[in-house]
């Protein structure tokens, strides 16, 4: 939408500040070497 006018262009963002939940990452290692091997090889790093 920027790009697509001429001149010079503003944006207006409204954010609202709440508190979010504190997720914290898996720590099971079986799971986090398959999640880095699918980064890696892509779907066909489950089949090998």
């Amino acid at each position: 939408m920027v790009y697509e006018e001429a001149g010079p262009n503003f944006a207006q963002v409204k954010v609202i500040a709440e508190k979010i939940p504190l997720v914290l990452p898996p720590r099971e290692g079986a799971l986090l070497k398959a999640r880095f091997r699918r980064a890696l090889n892509g779907a066909s790093a489950d089949t090998q």
